[in-house]
């Protein structure tokens, strides 16, 4: 069973889950991450971390994703799918580090389960080839917005390593259409400490 629990900026654990996603981007990337996300979610068993996930509500931020796009993430949204797309109903999904794909997909399903909770329709995110791997395993469609060139980072892009040889692309999923999919598929349970889940 993998414990959950959202870590925020300022909390004591926050430094160890920072680091935890630092050593995994350079593992695979060999990137020098230096922004997390302000809400942090953390997978334990065992007491130990096994992966780790940030998301970000755009209401008031510029999510990072948005570099890579000609136009606000709302008005790609609503162009999409020809129906408005109000801004704070899109949260942004990044620092994604995880032991292994099964927690991955976990931890995945677990937001889908708690952005369904706090009415987000739509979320976002930088994905690769690992990444995109994932969702498809899961049966999870997302769209595809944009590919992110890593041009418009300027000199920031050599921080990423070699993140930009794995072909991210500007996704887009949207929450309700998750939660049909993995609610078949993924049980979790809630306390005041925090979310317990696993397969069903």
């Amino acid at each position: 069973m993998l414990h959950i629990h959202a870590v925020q900026e300022g909390q004591p654990e926050r430094k160890q889950v920072e680091a935890f996603i630092s050593t995994k981007y350079q593992e695979m990337h060999k990137a020098t991450l230096s922004h997390y996300s302000s809400t942090l979610f953390v997978g334990e068993f065992q007491h130990q971390t096994h992966v780790a996930i940030g998301i970000e509500p755009l209401k008031s931020h510029q999510a990072f994703l948005e570099q890579y796009l000609v136009q606000p993430i709302e008005q790609t949204l609503t162009k999409m799918i020809q129906r408005d797309v109000a801004r704070d109903k899109i949260v942004e999904i990044g620092n994604l580090a995880s032991q292994n794909m099964e927690y991955a997909k976990m931890i995945v399903a677990f937001l889908v389960f708690y952005l369904t909770v706090a009415e987000v329709e739509w979320a976002v995110c930088t994905g690769t080839i690992a990444v995109r791997y994932v969702l498809q395993q899961m049966g999870l469609h997302f769209h595809v917005l944009e590919k992110a060139n890593p041009e418009v980072l300027g000199e920031a892009k050599k921080q990423w390593g070699n993140y930009y040889q794995q072909k991210p692309l500007v996704l887009a999923i949207n929450v309700a259409d998750a939660l049909a999919v993995t609610q078949q598929h993924y049980d979790f349970k809630v306390n005041h400490a925090a979310i317990s889940g696993g397969s069903l």
